[in-house]
């Protein structure tokens, strides 16, 4: 390494010198540093020296004469950074070759292809209207259909509810608020089912990226430190999975009892023997 770099940095402290000019001379000796050390091809050191580049300035304007050269500091800095550095284009490399790996994605698609076919088997949801012609049309029984109403709310569509209103005579302005309310109460389990979803997912990349970096590491350190991981990442996976679990699959009897503002208990009982009707 260049040993004028500290004089350069004193000119630009006593205004002698500009800071671009002095940034410009560090930055070859940063450029060139990396091969001298690791044996980086010209593509790595590009690299290195725009994700160092940013971090010249600040260290000459912070840097102190007090007996340590600016050099020593220059390089203890490169060592950290340039092992930063590494570890993260290990890791960019690893995720890159899991990405292109087939059976990743060909897994992957086969998940999606699930997700799909339930997505399609809740598109072609019918409510159980048809027990409706059965009951008589007293308030105790349109209640209880109101009710199954809020619990499917996600499903319903706009000939489901046409057909609601027609054999209950509510008022559809009415039920349409009510629905907006629980399909909104709906919309923030959906948000936290996402979350979990999003955390699940992660935690799957990494434990494939985790199987194809054990491949290649030899060091038993290395492989204690990933094998740690692996682990980490498979809790995340259980926690996660029981989190959803935990999650309702659409609105609660709690949430329909407050928006309808009716007791919880009425909810329960409505549900529940609209249940024993269905399957008679």
């Amino acid at each position: 390494m260049r040993t004028d770099l500290t004089e350069a940095v004193k000119k630009y402290q006593r205004y002698q010198m500009d800071l671009k000019t002095v940034v410009d001379v560090i930055a070859i000796a940063v450029y060139y540093y990396p091969p001298m050390r690791n044996k980086w091809d010209e593509d790595q050191c590009s690299e290195f020296f725009c994700y160092f580049h940013s971090r010249i300035a600040p260290m000459i304007k912070r840097f102190k004469d007090q007996g340590s050269p600016f050099e020593a500091l220059l390089k203890v800095a490169l060592q950290y950074q340039m092992k930063t550095f590494a570890s993260k284009q290990k890791k960019k490399n690893v995720e890159e070759r899991v990405l292109t790996n087939g059976n990743f994605w060909e897994k992957t698609l086969m998940i999606e292809t699930k997700l799909n076919e339930t997505q399609e088997i809740e598109d072609r949801y019918e409510p159980p209207f048809s027990l409706i012609e059965e009951l008589n049309h007293n308030d105790g029984k349109r209640q209880r259909l109101l009710i199954l109403l809020m619990r499917v709310a996600p499903a319903i569509s706009e000939a489901h509810l046409l057909h609601f209103i027609t054999i209950t005579g509510y008022d559809k302005v009415w039920v349409e608020e009510k629905l907006r309310e629980i399909r909104l109460l709906s919309s923030r389990i959906e948000e936290r089912k996402e979350l979990c979803r999003k955390r699940k997912n992660n935690a799957l990349f990494n434990v494939y990226c985790i199987h194809e970096q054990l491949q290649s590491y030899q060091s038993s350190e290395e492989r204690t430190i990933l094998i740690e991981k692996l682990e980490k990442s498979k809790r995340t996976i259980r926690n996660a999975e029981k989190m959803m679990n935990q999650i309702p699959t659409g609105p609660t009897h709690k949430q329909i009892s407050e928006v309808l503002n009716i007791p919880k208990g009425t909810v329960d009982s409505g549900l529940h023997y609209l249940a024993q009707k269905y399957i008679e």
